[in-house]
């Protein structure tokens, strides 16, 4: 939060672009909003975070379980 002339400067929680208020329009958050608001914001990062834990998983390619084993079909006889 900032000043700018007469005008408190706002931004949510989670960022994004600031807004322009009157001094005189705010008032401190209840304690209800102000947990509702954190609750909000830590459920977002989470699902930030699992989303590109998620999408880092997909990228790889995916690991054998156990490595095949060799035909010995194939394999030249001496």
């Amino acid at each position: 939060m900032g000043h700018t002339g007469p005008y408190v400067q706002l931004r949510p929680l989670a960022g994004g672009r600031e807004w322009d208020a009157h001094p005189h329009h705010l008032r401190p958050l209840t304690p209800s909003q102000l947990l509702s608001a954190l609750v909000a914001d830590a459920n977002a990062r989470s699902r930030r975070q699992n989303w590109q834990h998620h999408s880092l998983r997909e990228a790889e390619p995916p690991a054998p379980d156990r490595p095949e084993p060799a035909d010995s079909s194939q394999t030249p006889s001496p």
